[in-house]
């Protein structure tokens, strides 16, 4: 059966840790379409395994600056820790800062969030949403192109769901979610690959 992500109920509770690590490949992102199976266990990672820690909103560092998160998430990159903000509505799921180190960073969307996920999202299904970082209003374009199974260097992933998502002309991007918990398990930007 086709995997539709219905709503962000099922996003990691506060407490929640996972290790992430980093990495570099030649491979290409795959095909798109319905059962694919995309084997990413070749990627030599690197040896900064992390946590990626679920906090308590009003308990996390940046708590003042985006009192509205309702989900909130950190790891450290390289001894900098990063912070993901997030707004949980019953539309989708939007970004308000996302992966920052500081209040300054050129990843935040005070002014306009910037849609990650739509609710529910189904195969075959896009959405366009307008967002405004730091230096001007800019398009992203989601797309639900593919599930099935993703082998990585660490894990099988079996009904995961692949979300293209791409900003302007800029390349396609490419984030592989697991539906329970809701929880995106890699990144693949142009061979730079986040597990």
């Amino acid at each position: 059966a086709q995997p539709t992500i219905p709503n962000g109920n099922n996003l990691p509770a506060p407490g929640f840790t996972v290790v992430r690590s980093e990495g570099n490949t030649n491979l290409e992102e795959g095909p798109a379409g319905a059962d694919q199976t995309w084997d990413f266990s070749s990627v030599i990672l690197n040896n900064n395994a992390q946590p990626y820690i679920v906090l308590e909103p009003a308990a996390s560092e940046f708590a003042a600056e985006w009192p509205s998160a309702d989900y909130v998430a950190t790891y450290s990159d390289a001894g900098n820790d990063r912070y993901f903000y997030y707004n949980v509505l019953a539309d989708r799921l939007e970004a308000v800062a996302d992966n920052v180190s500081n209040t300054s960073d050129n990843n935040i969307y005070n002014a306009n969030p910037r849609t990650k996920l739509k609710f529910p999202f189904a195969f075959g299904e896009s959405v366009s949403d307008d967002f405004t970082d730091p230096f001007n209003t800019r398009t992203v374009v989601l797309t639900y192109d593919a599930y099935g199974t993703l082998i990585t260097p660490t894990n099988t992933f079996l009904e995961v769901v692949r979300i293209k998502w791409q900003v302007g002309a800029s390349d396609a991007r490419y984030d592989w979610w697991t539906l329970d918990p809701l929880l995106p398990v890699l990144q693949y930007d142009n061979g730079y690959i986040l597990q």
